[in-house]
Parts: structure tokens; sequence; C-alpha cells
């Protein structure tokens, strides 16, 4: 399976789950900036008592700190949307075996290096596949492969993981970096759809 096979699929399979971790974080995030503007109450009326006389500095002083925070947080809710993206990836590697499985797995095998291999690890359930596509080699159980193959070379010196989890981790970077970017333009579309709403409204 390609890179752009593997990525297409999980995105389809994750609309509605990224819909719903979005929301959660949105929740999240106007507790947090209410509980935020609070404790920047708190601080301004401070300031305000013990430094009337450099009002201008301080009023700078605070907008960089709400800046500040408000990107932490920021930050904080891309790492958790992440984990949760990944956690879901994870989970749902197993129904790429639902469909068209056997040429998949002859795909791996074709992307291989060409070499004799000495061992090949696979999923129980795909050891007549590898014994078929990978005939002089052996084959080893291995209940931790989801999907996808391990083949090792000159005593294992030599190791290519085509797995699904290892395809996975190797294309995370850039398909989360996707994921997340498709939940900060639904969010703002909502934002100008509503902005829209209400002007309209005002007309």
């Amino acid at each position: 399976m390609s890179v752009e096979a593997l990525l297409i699929t999980l995105r389809k399979n994750q609309q509605q789950q990224i819909a719903d971790i979005w929301q959660e974080a949105e929740a999240e995030a106007k507790v947090y900036n209410r509980q935020t503007e609070d404790a920047l109450e708190e601080i301004r009326a401070d300031y305000g008592k013990r430094l009337a006389a450099a009002r201008d500095g301080e009023q700078e002083k605070m907008q960089r700190l709400r800046q500040d925070l408000k990107r932490q947080r920021h930050l904080q809710l891309e790492q958790r949307v992440a984990a949760r993206l990944l956690d879901s990836a994870e989970k749902m590697l197993s129904s790429l075996r639902d469909e068209g499985y056997p040429e998949v797995f002859a795909a791996l095998v074709k992307e291989l290096p060409g070499r004799q291999w000495d061992t090949v690890r696979v999923n129980p359930a795909d050891v007549d596949l590898a014994r078929a596509c990978l005939p002089d080699a052996l084959v080893v159980e291995d209940a931790a492969i989801i999907g996808g193959l391990v083949v090792t070379a000159c005593e294992e010196t030599i190791r290519v993981d085509s797995t699904f989890a290892k395809r996975l981790e190797n294309i995370w970077p850039v398909l989360v970096r996707e994921m997340v970017g498709d939940i900060y333009a639904e969010a703002r579309n909502n934002e100008d759809s509503q902005s829209n709403y209400t002007e309209r409204l005002s007309d």
C-alpha cells in the first residue's frame, strides 16, 4: 500500500472523529479562556493598585502575558488533538485488512528491495500469504503485527519493516499536520459562517 493510499484511507475514516475531538477541544478552550481572563483580571487589579504610575507599560506586559497564555494553551490543545488522532489511527489500522488485503500484502512485497530474504515475520493470519509471496523465506508468526511484514537477511543485519504500524509512523508527521490543518480550516469556516449569520441578523 502506498503512502498516499494509506493517507486517504485514514483521512476518510477519521472525519467524524476529528469533528468530535475538535468540539471537545473547543469546549475546553472556552473554559480555559474564561479561567485565563479571570486570572488576568486579578493580576490587572493588582498591577493597578501597585503600579498606577506605570499603567502604559503594565498594559503592554498584560497583553504579552495574555498572548503567551493563549499560545501555551493552543499548543497544549494541539498536542492533545494530535495524540487523540494518533490513537484513533492506530486503532483503525486493522480495518485496512477488511478489503483487498491479499493484493495489499502482495504490493508491500513488491516494494521490498530485490534480494534473497531469510525470514519474514507476519501476523499469524498471513502465514499462507507470506509463503506464497516469499517461498524461500522462513515464515515467523508475530501476533503484534497488525498487517504487512518484516523481512530480514544476512543474519538479520539487513531488516525492512513494512508493517502497517511502521508505515503509519513514517507518514504520521505529514498526516497529522494535514489533519490539524483541516480542523483549523473548519473552525475558521464555522466562525466566518457564524459571523455572517450574526451580521445578517443585525441588518
